[in-house]
């Protein structure tokens, strides 16, 4: 029969891996056939791309001898062609954007300005807006039109720099106003007023005190039946309703008729529950579990019964899985989940026919209607047939049942023969 040999293959990886003698390999990074040799492996067929470099491929020049660039670690070269010459003794390697060639550099010049420097007279006129008075060491700098002037070292005076009459400070685009000072940020100057104290404190209306200076007091005034204190608001005249610093307080025992609420009741404290011999409710659906969000709680009911000690039994949806489960005989009364591993715990007898689609039961009999499709998933540690080897698998016959095909020779792969499934080799033929 005909067999399709496939041999070790990659994707991305751009060289194969030690093989075994014989064993082939292929990679689509770079297209290239691989064979194994003493546990090592070498390219033997493959795509290759003429004149340019690859990595990982072999080094084959174009139909013009030519290389696109070698990339090596250390080269020591003995002569360096540049456009069909090696140049001559003291030539310098030069490109014009196009091309490299050898070329005489030009000659150089000797020396190079580093400073400006002033003459030993007693003035000099450096530029027409740049003069040095040497007898009182000022640097005049007049009509300079610049984002900044930074100087170095500069001496006005040897004490202080004079600004003319008629001349301004000129600060973020500005000279000021009358009475404005020169303020910093912390990154820039600025002319600006300077804050002014507070005047004075004016009492509104349920407040006295105040004031134009100095410690200022405000007092809140009682007024409507409410009494105010250094440290407390109350209600007068017999009243039980005191407010201060602590809370708001009912003296004596508050009596409520009916309460209507048209936001949320929250309970910050414990809930209290009401004992009762029988239970009525109107409402035709029971919501448990509310605010459940992130299925971290089990869902159902319990109850308590007595069997050598106090026992609970319930139905739960259980968070962990999702499966629903009539339990029975828990040791341990459940919280906010049924905890099945512990001490009594077991799954319940239920006692009922069933009816889900094709599959109907009742007390004596199990039907499944005709000609209707059932999906069965069947979950179980071991399921057993009366003739099964190890190992084995179950193919289907002609005659619509399945057969035991019994595991193959150790290093036989399972395949078809045209007519049935079978285990056998892979023979890739002789040479």
């Amino acid at each position: 029969m005909a067999n399709l040999i496939q041999i070790k293959r990659s994707l991305n990886t751009a060289t194969a891996p030690s093989l075994a003698n014989g064993e082939l390999a292929f990679t689509a990074n770079g297209d290239h056939l691989f064979i194994g040799s003493n546990g090592a492996s070498f390219t033997i067929a493959g795509k290759f791309n003429p004149g340019v470099l690859t990595a990982n491929q072999a080094l084959v020049a174009n139909g013009s001898s030519a290389i696109n660039n070698i990339i090596v670690a250390n080269l020591v070269p003995t002569v360096v062609y540049a456009n069909g010459s090696i140049g001559t003794a003291g030539q310098r390697l030069t490109s014009n954007g196009s091309t490299i060639y050898w070329e005489t550099p030009l000659p150089g010049v000797a020396g190079a300005n580093t400073s400006i420097q002033f003459n030993d007279s007693s003035s000099l006129a450096g530029s027409a807006n740049l003069t040095f008075d040497k007898i009182t060491n000022l640097l005049y700098v007049p009509n300079v039109n610049t984002a900044s002037l930074n100087v170095t070292g500069f001496t006005a005076n040897s004490t202080r720099v004079s600004i003319s009459t008629g001349a301004g400070l000129e600060a973020n685009g500005g000279i000021g106003n009358a009475g404005q000072v020169l303020h910093s940020n912390g990154t820039t100057a600025y002319w600006a007023n300077t804050t002014a104290d507070i005047t004075e404190v004016i009492a509104g209306d349920g407040i006295t005190g105040g004031g134009t200076g100095g410690a200022v007091t405000l007092n809140v005034v009682g007024s409507n039946s409410i009494s105010v204190a250094a440290d407390s608001i109350s209600v007068p005249t017999g009243s039980t309703l005191t407010v201060n610093s602590t809370g708001v307080h009912v003296n004596n025992a508050l009596s409520i008729g009916d309460l209507v609420l048209s936001g949320n009741l929250t309970v910050s404290g414990t809930l209290t529950t009401i004992d009762t011999n029988n239970l009525t409710i109107e409402d035709p659906m029971i919501k448990v579990a509310n605010g459940n969000g992130t299925d971290t709680v089990d869902v159902g009911f319990y109850g308590m019964f007595t069997n050598g000690g106090t026992r609970y039994t319930g139905l739960v949806r259980d968070a962990s899985d999702g499966v629903y489960k009539l339990f029975t005989g828990l040791e341990v009364e459940p919280t906010t989940t049924v905890n099945t591993a512990a001490v009594g715990f077991g799954i319940a007898s239920l006692e009922a026919y069933l009816n889900s689609g094709a599959l109907i039961s009742n007390n004596s009999t199990l039907s499944i209607t005709a000609n209707s499709e059932i999906a069965v998933s069947i979950a179980a540690n071991t399921i057993k047939l009366s003739t099964l080897t190890s190992g084995g698998i179950l193919v289907g016959n002609s005659t619509n049942g399945m057969t035991n095909l019994a595991v193959g020779t150790d290093g036989y792969v399972l395949q078809s023969n045209g007519s049935t499934v079978v285990y056998g080799t892979l023979d890739g033929g002789t040479f």
